[in-house]
């Protein structure tokens, strides 16, 4: 893990290095199927909310740091994205449940 950055508009952030694999692969091309937002709270059960169009392309526009320097572009992107799959807003406290529901549920696994 890099070091931690603290106090940046997400709080404190660390960089994970991807595995040599991933890295070698990082020119394949990969299916979007959904777009998860996921926020982890100790004292919470799983809640699962599908967003509609309009809040899941807030929430991209937002979460995106680049999206008013590529303007347009961005603007056309994120709507093609929003149009092809589906959004959620996941609150949890423990993975595996997430990890679940994206298998089963966006998957179809």
């Amino acid at each position: 893990m890099s070091e931690i950055a603290k106090d940046t508009v997400k709080g404190d952030v660390a960089h994970v290095k991807p595995p040599l694999d991933s890295v070698k692969r990082g020119c394949e091309k990969a299916e979007i199927i959904g777009v998860v937002f996921p926020k982890y709270s100790a004292d919470t059960t799983l809640d699962i909310y599908k967003l509609d169009q309009t809040d899941t392309f807030m929430q991209l526009a937002s979460n995106s740091f680049n999206y008013n320097v590529l303007g347009p572009s961005a603007f056309t992107t994120i709507g093609k994205l929003v149009d092809e799959c589906p959004g959620f807003e996941i609150k949890y406290n423990d993975l595996a449940e997430v990890e679940a529901f994206l298998l089963e549920d966006v998957l179809g696994l």
